[in-house]
């Protein structure tokens, strides 16, 4: 705990004490975004930018001294753009790599979270290797336009072989919160290759090496997480986060057990991208969140098998990845437990292996990347469900509320007379896996059909 206390005590130091030094210089050379960045109110992005290492001093994520980015003119403020992801109210990501040599290139990755007044903004940021050096030339201004985007601001993209989809320069790669299970036991995690366990606000707690393991669990009495490990014992009042040092590592839930019936030797535990532990205090709760990348995430879906015609897999992908966009800009399904859709009653998500099951399934979310359905202009949410008996249903008879013009009865031909399986509201999936087989419809013309009067958009 002292570690931890000089820690946050160092950090919030007056940046003033802190020269610029020869050693800490960079140059930007990439960004996701061209010209201003264009969000919707309330609406969130995901910005990247990539800094060339010019100076004589490694970088690094951890330890000390760390590099961060930080608000700018002036210094350490709280943005307006501020998403719950930050580490800290005034610094939206450290550096993503674990450590970057001279001539090699960083990443920082964060979102950003648009107010509900529409106008014109800038938001600056520099970069700084705490408590040490500014970093010469890490310094971005990112004009932002927070509107509502019309029609108008669309852009066709010609690249593509269906030219009913449309494109629109707005966002990056979402990175998804995914609720995967809550354990009321200590939770063991490992992995083959390196990783580390950092609090919360990035100070780091333990570093791994493959084939360590940690127990993790919440002691409800005294709000501490306790994190035990090859020569570590840690308890920490901030949630506890498995960061591997590869982007294509795994993390390994030891202490989970999701076998399938086809099949008791395989067992749904490994995951890509950070694993995070958050205890819930309304609800009791200790929550396994997976935050993951929304492509890798569609990948780890079981709601299709593999050897059914591509079309009606893209379908499936632009409909899955629709309904978890809706509710990563949304954020009120799931914002109290800290995730945005969970890994069972949204969408059945089993992580890694579902990737070698069902390459096919991976085939159409490459073809169709960033690819979502939209009503007017909007995301338009995509139920779906396994079978109609010949129609669907209207989202208002069935859940009530203000009617959703897309989501309308439709005729579902090669279902008639069989039972209704699920909600009945949107795509029946029987029916659009028999469009492709049978009829030989394109992903296009089976959304548009379940989808009233919607438009396909690639929006990154």
């Amino acid at each position: 705990m002292f570690r931890i206390f000089l820690f946050l005590s160092l950090l919030l130091l007056p940046l003033s004490i802190l020269h610029a030094e020869d050693g800490y210089s960079a140059e930007l050379v990439g960004k996701n975004f061209q010209g201003t960045l264009r969000m919707k109110p309330k609406a969130a992005v995901t910005v990247e930018l990539r800094f060339k290492n010019t100076g004589n001093q490694t970088w690094v994520n951890s330890g000390q001294p760390f590099l961060q980015l930080i608000t700018a003119g002036p210094d350490k403020r709280a943005s307006v753009f501020r998403h719950t992801f930050w580490p800290r109210i005034f610094s939206p990501a450290t550096l993503l790599e674990k450590s970057v040599k001279k001539g090699e290139t960083g990443t920082f990755r964060f979102a950003f979270l648009a107010p509900d007044t529409e106008g014109d903004y800038r938001e600056s940021f520099r970069g700084v290797a705490t408590k040490t050096a500014w970093v010469d030339g890490m310094n971005i201004d990112i004009p932002i336009q927070v509107t509502t985007l019309e029609q108008s601001k669309f852009l066709k993209n010609t690249s593509l072989s269906q030219s009913v989809v449309s494109s629109r320069i707005l966002a990056q790669e979402p990175l998804l919160r995914v609720g995967l299970f809550r354990s009321p036991e200590p939770v063991i995690i490992g992995s083959d290759a390196s990783f580390s366990v950092k609090d919360r606000d990035g100070v780091v707690l333990a570093l791994a090496n493959g084939g360590d393991k940690f127990s993790i669990f919440y002691d409800a009495a005294r709000k501490l997480y306790i994190v035990s490990g090859p020569a570590a014992h840690v308890e920490t009042p901030f949630s506890v986060r498995l960061v591997p040092d590869s982007p294509e590592s795994t993390l390994v839930i030891l202490s989970k057990e999701d076998r399938p019936k086809w099949n008791l030797k395989v067992n749904y535990n490994m995951y890509i991208g950070v694993l995070d532990l958050l205890w819930d205090e309304k609800k009791a709760e200790l929550w396994i969140i997976n935050e993951i990348g929304m492509e890798r995430y569609l990948k780890g879906l079981v709601e299709v098998s593999n050897n059914v015609p591509i079309e009606y897999l893209k379908s499936m992908a632009i409909a899955a990845r629709t309904y978890a966009y809706y509710h990563f800009s949304d954020k009120t399904k799931h914002s109290k437990r800290g995730y945005h859709i969970d890994a069972y009653y949204d969408q059945v998500y089993k992580g890694y292996q579902a990737e070698s099951y069902l390459p096919r399934m991976g085939q159409a979310v490459d073809e169709t990347r960033g690819m979502i359905v939209t009503y007017s202009g909007d995301i338009a949410i995509t139920p779906y469900f396994t079978q109609s008996d010949g129609k669907t249903r209207s989202w208002e008879s069935v859940w009530g509320g203000k009617p959703k013009p897309w989501c309308v009865p439709v005729a579902d031909v090669h279902n008639k007379g069989k039972p209704m399986l699920g909600h009945g509201v949107g795509m029946s999936v029987q029916g659009a896996y028999l469009l492709a087989k049978n009829d030989k419809k394109t992903y296009v013309e089976i959304l548009k059909h379940f989808y009233t009067g919607v438009e396909i958009e690639r929006f990154y």
